[in-house]
């Protein structure tokens, strides 16, 4: 068992689209557990915060089982446009052939989210909260919120890899 404590770390290079700045984060570890708390990150112009737990690290690094999580993120603003700006032959997830990204069946994660603004593309939504639900080769939003286009939105969908060469996609607005 133990901690690390990040406080400060700055981190720039060819190798990150924009400078990432770890203001903060404490990970404090067991042989069964990651418990990240007060995480305070900034990416570019975008900035994030999170606090959460993680179980099973150290099974699914040895391919013994999966790997579960739970984390509350929140945001001031997303710049997406910045975060998704990097090397195009960098996905390893994407199947070049088809353009599937396929979702792992060995992680089993619930995100909560609180973002105030997300800027992607000449979209920008606000107040965007909800949760995302990852596993079992699916990714799925669950009553996701968010004001856009002058009115309010509520989203519930997922997109199932279960079978790569025939993703679905299903999603209600």
């Amino acid at each position: 068992a133990g901690y690390m404590l990040v406080e400060g770390l700055k981190y720039g290079g060819k190798e990150v689209p924009k400078p990432v700045d770890v203001k903060y984060a404490r990970l404090d570890f067991t042989p069964s557990t990651l418990n990240l708390s007060n995480a305070d990150i900034k990416i570019g112009s975008s900035d994030l915060m999170a606090n959460g737990k993680i179980d099973n690290y150290l099974g699914y690094m040895f391919n013994k089982g999966k790997l579960k999580g739970n984390i509350s993120t929140s945001s001031n603003l997303l710049n997406l446009d910045e975060l998704m700006a990097s090397d195009k032959k960098a996905t390893p997830t994407a199947n070049a052939s088809t353009g599937v990204v396929a979702i792992p069946d060995n992680i089993d994660f619930v995100m909560n989210t609180k973002i105030k603004k997300v800027q992607y593309g000449k979209m920008d939504m606000q107040n965007v909260n909800g949760k995302v639900i990852v596993g079992n080769s699916k990714a799925v939003l669950n009553n996701l919120k968010m004001n856009m286009l002058d009115g309010e939105m509520l989203v519930n969908g997922a997109y199932d890899t279960q079978d790569p060469k025939k993703p679905l996609v299903d999603f209600d607005m």
